[in-house]
């Protein structure tokens, strides 16, 4: 976001919890006026601070105590006040400030190198201040589908155009848990008319700004319009997540999107779906199989008929390999449609960049009163936007399960929020807080094994040549193993060592100049050494064999990152000759070892 920090304003407008009368009815009360009590009863703060802290809200004694505090939190106050770079030592330093300055909107931002709040201090330090990690986030909006809704446009949503954003939860479900590996996934209603997605896998959350792009890229094969006709990233032969994607979108087109958005009933939908035909002549053919045909459905098996009738003459009627092309173009015209109307429409530029904002979950719509609740993306097919919670009728709910509410520290339990926080916890929190856990686990287990300045045997300081063979870090894991060491012979292992790493220049440090040319530059198509374009052609020892010309060495892996292949880009111009010899040295030595 552009809007620059403003001065702490405090909201004056309060509901002290006391306040309410028991009989008080709050359906059509302004939502502003109902963000104290919302905030001092309802939001589930314990869970986004479990959340959001990522296991550093604990005492063991690996956490970073000060994670959390450098979380930046940007408030909206009334009046559209804009209040950037707030952060919290914890999650009850958090919710008081919620419940004292009331926001009409909250939110989140990366984790930067120092306190957000405190980082005028760092200027001229040379500490500077930056971001660290940021969930992976993506935005989709239903006014970028105002070409395809008849139902309604702009703000409006209802049951018949949600399908549109089903669709695109499961699309981006199924590419970021199969083609990329992340499982934390959290998908959030807007409020209003979107829907939000988490990604908050440790992986996710490191990724650069280059990477962050280059995912979304994976995403954006809507790539708008031109002329009326979308255009849309897609070949004659389908990429196993397109062909995935594709079986999924064409059902839910089918049943849901065409009959419900009556597409081809709409004279000017009818007309803007037959421009994606390839000629005059099977656009002029489907319409006379049109005349006298009413339902979009059968519309829609009309055109699918003539078009395949059309290939199968093209097949027949041309030489073998012209012909076989000219049939697939003819049914692509097919494949373009369905994607065209469906296929998500992502905002590119809030995925692209570590420090953009995202509204937060649980946060109210200041124009609909809807709490902005999880979603179940098994489930998403059911969820129902026009039946979401609102603030004024959770607080109807409060009143009249007084006696249910008054029990514990969490009276949202006594209402429908509870339904959205247990939705919360079953699709990501748990997991997550199951991940965390283990990986504060492995740090004991680490710094535990970790080598000590006292040791009676130095022979093991030696390392195989087939670890030295290996990153540097796993050198320094083979040594962390060995028995402790005298102080004397510490230094001499530290030497031994040094003298290793600094043999072979891609034994060293070319592999951890490689390494981190291959995570800003090659990760988002092959992180963890395979291949999201295409699948078989991983990074392998055996793939590489197979597939890489010249030959499994590595000038052959120089040759192909200077001068690129098929769908992978030449990186000659992109890289310096020492780039590019460290990061093939990297994947050489990966695949040699079977590291992926």
């Amino acid at each position: 976001m552009s809007q620059q920090p403003v001065a702490e304003v405090k909201a004056e407008v309060k509901l002290e919890p006391a306040a309410q009368p028991a009989d008080a009815d709050f359906t059509n009360v302004g939502v502003q006026f109902l963000m104290a009590p919302y905030y001092s009863r309802l939001f589930p703060h314990q869970e986004v601070y479990k959340w959001l802290a990522y296991g550093n809200d604990g005492k063991h004694p690996m956490v970073d105590a000060s994670f959390f505090q450098h979380r930046e939190f940007c408030f909206t106050l009334d009046g559209d006040i804009f209040v950037r770079y707030q952060s919290f030592k914890d999650g009850l330093e958090l919710a008081a400030a919620l419940k004292d300055r009331c926001p009409s909107k909250i939110d989140i931002g990366p984790v930067y190198n120092v306190e957000p709040q405190r980082r005028a201090a760092y200027q001229g330090s040379g500490q500077g201040f930056c971001p660290l990690e940021r969930e992976l986030v993506f935005d989709i909006d239903l006014t970028d589908y105002d070409d395809v809704r008849t139902c309604g446009k702009d703000g409006h949503i209802c049951i018949k155009c949600w399908p549109l954003m089903a669709a695109a939860i499961k699309i981006l479900d199924a590419g970021l848990r199969q083609d990329f590996g992340f499982q934390h996934i959290l998908f959030v209603f807007s409020g209003r008319r979107g829907v939000h997605c988490w990604v908050c896998d440790e992986r996710a959350r490191k990724l650069t700004d280059e990477q962050r792009s280059a995912i979304a890229s994976y995403f954006a094969v809507y790539k708008g319009q031109e002329r009326g006709v979308a255009k849309l990233a897609l070949g004659l032969d389908d990429h196993p997540a397109l062909a995935r994607a594709y079986a999924l979108l064409k059902g839910a087109f089918e049943d849901r999107i065409l009959p419900e958005q009556g597409l081809l009933e709409d004279e000017a939908q009818r007309k803007a779906i037959l421009a994606y035909l390839p000629n005059d002549a099977i656009r002029n053919a489907v319409e006379r199989r049109w005349d006298g045909v009413i339902s979009s459905a059968d519309r829609w098996e009309a055109l699918q008929d003539e078009v395949e009738t059309e290939a199968q003459a093209l097949e027949a009627n041309r030489k073998s390999s012209e012909g076989a092309r000219a049939a697939k173009a003819m049914r692509k015209a097919v494949k373009d449609i369905v994607c065209a109307y469906t296929y998500p429409r992502l905002d590119m530029e809030v995925s692209k960049k570590m420090n953009h904002l995202l509204k937060a979950p649980f946060c109210v719509h200041p124009k609909t009163g809807k709490v902005c609740v999880p979603i179940d993306p098994e489930a998403a097919w059911e969820f129902d936007p026009e039946t979401v919670c609102t603030v004024g009728g959770l607080l109807n709910q409060l009143n009249s399960n007084s006696a249910a509410a008054a029990q514990g520290e969490e009276p949202w339990r006594a209402t429908d929020m509870s339904q959205a926080v247990e939705t919360f916890r079953a699709c990501f929190l748990d997991a997550l807080q199951a991940e965390v856990k283990e990986g504060l686990a492995e740090k004991s287990r680490q710094a535990a094994a970790a080598p000590t300045l006292a040791c009676s045997n130095m022979a093991a300081v030696v390392a195989p040549p087939a670890v030295v063979a290996q990153k540097p870090q796993v050198v320094a894991s083979t040594i962390t193993a060995m028995p402790r060491l005298t102080k004397a012979a510490t230094f001499v292992a530290a030497g031994t060592v040094a003298i290793l790493l600094s043999g072979p220049p891609a034994l060293a440090a070319d592999l951890v100049l490689g390494e981190e040319v291959f995570n800003n530059n090659c990760a988002a198509c092959h992180m963890g050494g395979n291949n999201s374009v295409q699948n078989e052609k991983t990074l392998r020892k055996s793939a590489l064999e197979q597939y890489l010309a010249g030959g499994f060495n590595q000038d052959a892996i120089v040759y192909q990152v200077e001068n690129g292949k098929n769908a992978m880009p030449a990186w000659a111009d992109r890289l310096d000759e020492d780039e590019i010899q460290a990061v093939a040295a990297f994947v050489f030595s990966q695949a040699s070892g079977d590291l992926w």
